[in-house]
């Protein structure tokens, strides 16, 4: 006689990540409380842990069910079907688009986010990626994509993670809308300026990337003082 248990998905996801249930060498302890025959004796407790008697691998690929687009924290958030090993990610066979590949435009696939990294590395069914300034400012930059949600496509290879076991996550191709996308909301600040009067230029640099068509000459003022009163001479630049 046996009794036969589906696990719940809970204790299947932290057997993986606390990785008991990895390999064969798995052990059972059973309380005197946990199972009575058909007389209601409960059953004598396994104080010693015994060895299993049959072991099947994990062989399955983790998934990726859903991801988020956090354009104003520059965060992205990737939730798979089961724990995946946060060590073996590589952000380099992740890209970034503004629609499926079966209809999407080069101007629209976004360059690799070289540049981020894992907000931490603790394996578990969601991983955060922390967009770098660099990264983010290039997407920013693209007026195909990541604009909205309706543009905000991904695309991943089997080289970008792994389950617990070493399977490698199932090909994402040609591309998988996101679930939910956040706008950027914060102002760009200025950061400083260069003058150059020799070529005649004013450059403006920004925290982020900025679109260039909005800018407004006239509301650009250059002064020769921090003080005011008497002698400070201004100019406000010609529209």
């Amino acid at each position: 006689p046996a009794v036969a248990l589906v696990l719940a998905a809970a204790d299947l996801d932290q057997l993986k990540v606390s990785r008991v249930g990895l390999n064969a060498s798995v052990l059972l302890h059973v309380d005197d409380a946990a199972l009575a025959d058909m007389s209601a004796n409960y059953i004598t407790a396994v104080t010693v842990a015994i060895n299993s008697t049959g072991f099947v691998t994990d062989s399955i690929a983790p998934v990726l069910q859903a991801f988020e687009f956090d354009a104003n924290a520059g965060l992205l958030t990737l939730s798979f079907s089961e724990p995946v090993l946060a060590a073996s990610f590589n952000i380099l066979d992740l890209t970034l688009q503004g629609a499926s590949l079966s209809i999407v435009s080069d101007a629209s696939v976004l360059p690799a986010l070289n540049h981020s990294l894992l907000s931490n590395y603790v394996d578990g069914s969601v991983l955060v990626v922390v967009i770098n300034t660099t990264d983010l400012n290039t997407i920013k930059a693209n007026t195909l994509a990541c604009k909205t949600i309706n543009n905000t496509f991904i695309t991943i290879t089997a080289g970008l993670v792994t389950d617990m076991t070493g399977n490698a996550v199932a090909v994402v191709y040609p591309g998988q809308q996101a679930r939910r996308y956040t706008s950027d909301s914060t102002r760009p600040q200025l950061l400083g300026f260069d003058l150059d009067m020799t070529a005649g230029r004013l450059r403006l640099s920004f925290d982020e990337t900025v679109h260039v068509s909005t800018l407004h000459r006239n509301l650009l003022t250059l002064v020769n003082s921090l003080a005011g009163g008497d002698g400070v001479n201004q100019l406000i630049l010609s529209p």
